[in-house]
């Protein structure tokens, strides 16, 4: 028997995680929307995937353009996050846009910025599962100050008191 997808939903808000913007375009064809359902996949060859909406704007630009930038937003970045993950026009007036060595948009206040090609895309139920290698990363910033969301709202990373023992 399945879970409900409400039940799955609920489960899944329980999931801390980085929020990051996708993004894919150069000059004024650029694209991206804000995604948690990133992951690495492996060290050799360097890759990771993000799981996209099959109706994203994005995730469509990324299957035909082969290339998209994964960036992995600061706390002071949550403005950013919430207009990528809206439908408004002109997403990309917020911020500081630069492009990466591939040509994607990346935003120069992320944590970490990661560079890719697609070397596959799968489609999973309502979404794709957009693979790519790793072609260059820039990092910048303290990483502990990474914007993290879970329950529907976003936070930043507190680190627990060492344990003894």
């Amino acid at each position: 028997m399945m879970v409900e997808a409400g039940r799955f939903r609920e489960g899944m808000r329980r999931l801390a995680a980085s929020v990051c913007v996708i993004t894919t375009g150069q000059g004024d064809d650029r694209h991206g929307c804000t995604a948690t359902a990133v992951s690495s996949v492996s060290d050799n060859p360097p890759s990771l995937l993000v799981c996209l909406n099959l109706k994203s704007a994005t995730g469509q630009r990324i299957a035909e353009n082969g290339r998209f930038a994964v960036n992995v937003l600061s706390a002071d970045d949550a403005h950013t996050a919430s207009r990528f993950a809206s439908s408004v026009a002109g997403k990309f007036e917020v911020g500081e846009w630069l492009a990466a060595d591939q040509g994607a948009p990346r935003l120069a206040t992320s944590v970490v910025a990661f560079d890719c090609k697609v070397s596959s895309v799968v489609p999973s139920g309502s979404h794709l599962i957009v693979i790519g290698e790793i072609l260059a990363i820039d990092t910048q910033g303290d990483p502990s100050g990474a914007l993290l969301y879970v329950d529907g709202s976003y936070g930043g990373f507190a680190p627990c008191a060492q344990m003894v023992g």
